[in-house]
């Protein structure tokens, strides 16, 4: 993860998964785990600068290898049906309401709930 703030000072932080992983959530939390890390590293070191730009880049990426045998297929067929839909209609036509923030979260319908 890399993190620039004002005046374009970069900080990057890494973490090295025990398995490997194709989960975009698993990567998404990891991810915000380190900002959130890297954040509060800032604010107790008296610093709260602006920030101008978070990146997250993923290494040791291999096509086609083999995850463990009894991973949950569960969660391959529902990483399969979101890309196909992202495939389709475009990378921000769906999204797992778990990877957003509560507050952030929006009804797709437009019916109250009671």
């Amino acid at each position: 993860m890399t993190l620039r703030v004002a005046p374009f000072e970069t900080r990057t932080r890494q973490r090295t998964l025990r398995e490997p992983t194709d989960d975009d959530v698993t990567i998404f939390r990891i991810a915000r785990q380190l900002l959130r890390d890297a954040l509060a590293e800032d604010r107790d070191g008296g610093r709260t600068s602006p920030v101008r730009l978070i990146g997250v880049s993923v290494s040791g990426v291999s096509q086609g290898a083999q995850l463990g045998l009894f991973d949950a297929a569960r969660h391959t067929r529902l990483n399969a049906a979101l890309d196909a839909v992202r495939a389709r209609f475009g990378d921000g036509a769906l999204d797992r309401a778990s990877a957003r923030e509560v507050k952030e979260r929006r009804r797709f319908s437009g019916q109250r709930y009671r």
